[in-house]
C-alpha cells in the first residue's frame, strides 16, 4: 500500500510541475512585453520633454518621471527600472541623437526610484511621490554636479547657477511626484469603473488594450515629434 502510495506521488510531481509551464511562460511573456512597451514609452517621453523647448534646469522630469513609473508598472518586476532608463534613454539617442539623453543620470535616478519603491513596500502616498519625484530628479543631477563641484561646467550651468539650479531640480520634481500619484489615483478609478461593467476576463482583455493604445500613441507623438 504503501509503495502505490510513493508511485503515486512520484507521478503526480512531474505533473504538477507540467502543468506550472503554461504560467511560468506567460509570466515571463507579460514581463517581456511590459517592458518593451515601458521601454518604447520611456523614449517617447525623453523625445517629447526635447521638444518642449523650456530652457528651466530640470523640467524633462515632469515627462521622463511618470514615464518611468508607467513603465515599471507596465514591465511589473523590481528592477525594471533601470533596464527602461537604460534602453529607452538610449533608443531616444539612437533617433534623434540630438536629444543626448544623459545615460548615467537616468539611471541613477531609476536607481533612487527603485530604492524607494522597495522600501516604502506598498501603493505610495501623495508625499511618499512627491519625495520619490525629487530625490529621482536628483539622482539624475548627481553627474552634472559632480562636474561643476569638481570646478568644470555643464553646458548651461556652473557654479554661479548652482544653488538656482538644484531649486529647480527640486521643484520639478515635486511636480513629476504630484503627476504620478496622480496618475495612479485616475488609473484606479478607471480600473474600478471597468471592473464594474466588465467580467473578469473582459476586464483584462480591455487592460490589455488600453496598455497597448496608450504605448502606440506615446510612440506616434514621439515619431511625430
Amino acid at each position: 500500500m504503501e509503495n502505490k502510495d510513493k508511485v503515486t506521488g512520484s507521478q503526480a510531481t512531474p505533473c504538477a510541475e507540467a502543468a506550472l509551464i503554461p504560467e511560468k511562460s506567460a509570466t515571463s511573456a507579460r514581463y517581456l512585453i511590459g517592458t518593451l512597451l515601458g521601454i518604447l514609452v520611456f523614449a517617447a517621453a525623453v523625445l517629447i520633454s526635447d521638444a518642449s523647448h523650456m530652457k528651466m534646469p530640470g523640467h524633462i522630469v515632469v515627462f521622463w518621471f511618470p514615464a518611468l513609473m508607467a513603465g515599471r508598472a507596465l514591465s511589473g518586476y523590481r528592477g525594471s527600472g533601470l533596464v527602461i532608463t537604460a534602453l529607452g534613454g538610449g533608443l531616444a539617442n539612437v533617433y534623434h541623437p540630438p536629444v543626448g539623453a544623459d545615460m548615467a543620470g537616468f539611471v541613477l535616478a531609476a536607481l533612487v526610484v527603485e530604492g524607494i519603491m522597495l522600501l516604502a513596500r506598498q501603493e505610495p502616498s501623495i508625499v511618499v511621490g512627491i519625495f520619490t519625484g525629487i530625490a529621482a530628479d536628483l539622482g539624475k543631477l548627481l553627474p552634472k554636479l559632480a562636474v561643476i563641484v569638481a570646478g568644470g561646467a555643464t553646458p548651461n550651468h556652473n557654479r554661479a547657477t548652482l544653488t538656482f539650479m538644484v531649486a529647480s531640480y527640486v521643484l520639478f520634481g515635486a511636480a513629476a511626484g504630484v503627476l504620478y500619484v496622480a496618475g495612479r489615483h485616475l488609473k484606479r478609478r478607471a480600473g474600478a469603473r471597468i471592473s464594474s461593467k466588465t467580467s473578469r476576463g473582459d476586464s483584462g482583455f480591455v487592460r490589455a488594450g488600453l496598455l497597448f493604445w496608450v504605448s502606440v500613441i506615446s510612440v506616434l507623438a514621439a515619431l511625430y515629434v
